[in-house]
């Protein structure tokens, strides 16, 4: 067989994830993205090609602010992800994205399927995980002045939190915010549940 510098459709569609990394180095971050976008469109990727061309992909888009769009490629990369660990991970990753993309539907879901991962026993501290994030988000829109989506994301923490001093802070936190939104009743029975 002679060498003609061109590679077989067959050879084409077998790259390997050194491959690829090295292909990265060379490109600029908009051409990383047309490659790996390319890459993603393949149908018979391996798993593990799969996985690395979607977290690189969303990585070049989360840098961009793209959070939603980031979130939807890091979900495909969790799918085909085989170990449970890196399931877990990508999962909550997408959730995390899908928080600061301001969806908490879709951020839900993905920490769903993070949980689904984990064994019973490992549930409990994925889930409390799980609240620092909302309550991460919960801060973040308080310190921002949107105290209407602050409320959602403590409420959200308030349905799934058990009783203990976490909660207590969160109450306080939902009184003074309802006091700030205007809603006087919500506000006076928070306090008096504190």
């Amino acid at each position: 067989m002679i060498f003609t510098g061109k590679r077989t459709t067959e050879e084409r569609e077998n790259v390997k994830e050194t491959e690829v990394l090295e292909r990265l180095k060379t490109l600029s971050p908009t051409l990383q993205i047309e490659y790996l976008e390319n890459l993603n469109k393949r149908m018979n990727l391996l798993p593990g090609l799969r996985v690395l061309v979607c977290s690189k992909l969303a990585a070049l888009y989360e840098a961009k602010g793209l959070h939603a769009f980031s979130a939807s490629i890091l979900a495909k990369a969790a799918e085909a992800a085989v170990i449970y660990k890196d399931k877990k991970d990508l999962y909550l990753k997408v959730g995390i994205l899908w928080l600061k993309s301001n969806e908490q539907m879709f951020a839900s879901d993905a920490f769903k399927k993070a949980l689904e991962t984990e064994t019973p026993g490992e549930r409990k501290n994925l889930q409390k995980l799980i609240r620092s994030y909302y309550f991460a988000e919960a801060e973040n829109f308080e310190k921002t002045g949107k105290s209407s989506k602050a409320i959602e994301f403590y409420e959200r923490i308030m349905k799934t939190q058990q009783e203990g001093e976490d909660m207590k802070v969160i109450r306080m936190k939902l009184a003074n915010l309802y006091q700030k939104v205007g809603k006087v009743k919500e506000s006076l029975d928070m306090k008096k549940s504190i």
